[in-house]
């Protein structure tokens, strides 16, 4: 971008990316994968929270299922068997306990996923950890 007070100009408008998730709740590198994650709760084809890669966070995948979760606003089916919790769920977040930068940016093959788990109440929430292990297929 070139600076409004060396030019005397305003800068260009900067072109819209289309980042799967946008507004996503985690976005960070993954030095096992290779790529940057972003994780962001969806609701096709099934409500829960999704990744997608980017290897320069500009191209991404396809999101793909991470885990069916009821978001609030779109719920799994009871018949389901592979839901993350019988309540509503939010703010999802990826850590890797052995990252040592100061923002928690960098994870590995073994991170956490955390999320906020809401009981009977609006004002009953629970902080959860899940940990996840990513195996590549090459």
């Amino acid at each position: 971008m070139t600076s409004p007070y060396v030019t005397g100009t305003p800068a260009p408008i900067c072109a819209f990316l289309d980042i799967p998730g946008a507004g996503a709740d985690a976005i960070v590198y993954n030095a096992y994968l290779d790529r940057y994650l972003i994780v962001n709760g969806g609701g096709w084809p099934t409500c829960g929270y999704f990744f997608s890669l980017s290897a320069d966070l500009i191209h991404w995948s396809e999101p793909q299922l991470l885990v069916e979760a009821n978001l609030g606003w779109c719920t799994v089916s009871s018949q389901s068997s592979g839901v993350l919790e019988p309540v509503n769920v939010g703010g999802a977040s990826i850590v890797d306990h052995g990252d040592t930068t100061i923002n928690f940016e960098m994870t590995g093959r073994t991170p956490h996923l955390y999320y906020t788990r809401f009981n009977d109440c609006c004002l009953d929430r629970d902080l959860v950890r899940v940990p996840l292990t990513f195996t590549r297929q090459d």
